[in-house]
């Protein structure tokens, strides 16, 4: 509320050119506000400053020079204007990564488990334990993904591509889903 205060005692929000770093998560809240607003953002990678800095011979690293920098850098290279995903995407690029991140402790577990299995003496606790993680968190895996088709096929175009993409030998749900979330399903851009 007080950016938004701050930014009508200025300039109209049309006028307005907002870039900031895409690091971690903290800039996508305050990207969706000003979008909303009817500011221009521009989301860059923080490589982009750095190396702009660089040319400037910038060196000081304040929160105040950092954000001249940025304005500068804006003015001068107009990057990309930056547009949030819809709904389903988000919820597509979550699952995708809720997933990614599931088979990765499933390989961990089941890693775990061939070693204890190998091991003298066996202890058949740990491997019952190993087990019955396991058997968890690939029910945690059908139910995503079940979840994740379900959100693509609710959306007409992300439907058709996702088929396309499945159509791929080797490609799976996953990677289809993947594909579509991390590039916001720009198959529709060239179909015919």
């Amino acid at each position: 509320a007080k950016l938004k205060t701050w930014l009508e005692t200025r300039v109209p929000f049309t006028q307005v050119h907002a870039t900031m770093e895409a690091t971690s998560i903290y800039w996508k809240a305050i990207a969706v506000f000003l979008h909303a607003l009817g500011v221009q953002v521009s989301v860059v990678n923080p490589m982009q400053i750095k190396n702009f800095a660089r040319t400037k011979l910038s060196r000081g690293k304040t929160d105040a020079l950092d954000a001249k920098l940025i304005a500068e850098f804006t003015a001068r290279m107009q990057p990309n204007v930056w547009h949030p995903q819809t709904q389903a995407f988000e919820e597509i690029r979550g699952l995708t990564r809720a997933l990614d991140n599931l088979k990765r402790s499933i390989r961990r577990e089941s890693n775990q488990l061939h070693s204890v299995q190998r091991s003298t003496p066996r202890v058949e606790s740990v491997i019952a334990s190993l087990e019955a993680c396991i058997a968890f968190l690939e029910g945690q895996q059908t139910q995503l993904e079940l979840e994740l088709e379900r959100v693509i096929l609710e959306t007409p175009s992300i439907a058709a591509d996702y088929k396309l993409l499945k159509s791929v030998p080797g490609i799976g749900v996953v990677t289809a889903s993947l594909l579509l979330a991390e590039t916001r399903g720009c198959l529709s851009q060239f179909s015919g």
